[in-house]
């Protein structure tokens, strides 16, 4: 039951303060809110999906191997953005940091930097970021990442919702997933 009452209590407690202080928060603090109460509708979607899996007799944190994305924590301060992107596998937290100078060009690369060293332990051979960008698609705004990968390339997207830095990340671990899901932890 905690795994259901703590997402909910930090999505309700984020969209209070957005509501009740919107006026008067930062821009990056209304980010941090808005991807804290992202991050954990992902956490309490995985929790209840853990709950289906039990009543249905799938053994708890089913789908072996796995990998999503559990938190994105970023910072402003004096002019440099920085990030760290947590993933869970297997009940293992994964985590990678990355730094940038303030502005969307390198906060979207700083963001797929963080995925990619967090993923990179468990990679048969490490990714290269080439590029991440937020792009039009007919109504839509696109987070789209290229990797490098030997002589592969691998494409993510990821639409937009309220956050490029959270769709970025999203697409970046899309472009990894199938890379990151076949292999085995030691």
């Amino acid at each position: 039951m905690h795994d259901l009452r703590t997402p909910l209590s930090v999505i309700k407690g984020s969209i209070e303060a957005l509501r009740g202080h919107w006026d008067h928060l930062e821009e990056g603090r209304r980010a941090e809110l808005l991807n804290r109460a992202l991050i954990n509708v992902d956490e309490l979607a995985a929790a209840i999906d853990d709950v289906g899996r039990r009543a249905a007799g799938t053994p708890a944190g089913g789908e072996p191997g796995r990998v999503r994305l559990a938190g994105l924590e970023v910072t402003r301060r004096g002019g440099r953005f920085a990030v760290v992107v947590s993933l869970h596998r297997d009940g293992r937290t994964l985590m990678g940091r990355a730094e940038s100078a303030v502005g969307r060009v390198g906060e979207r690369l700083a963001v797929a930097e963080a995925l990619l060293r967090a993923a990179s332990e468990h990679a048969e051979e490490p990714a290269a970021l080439e590029a991440a960008e937020v792009i039009e698609v007919g109504s839509d705004r696109v987070a789209a990442v290229r990797l490098i990968r030997g002589s592969t390339a691998l494409v993510g997207a990821a639409l937009v919702n309220a956050d490029d830095h959270d769709a970025i990340a999203n697409a970046t671990l899309h472009a990894l997933r199938r890379a990151l899901e076949g292999r085995k932890l030691p």
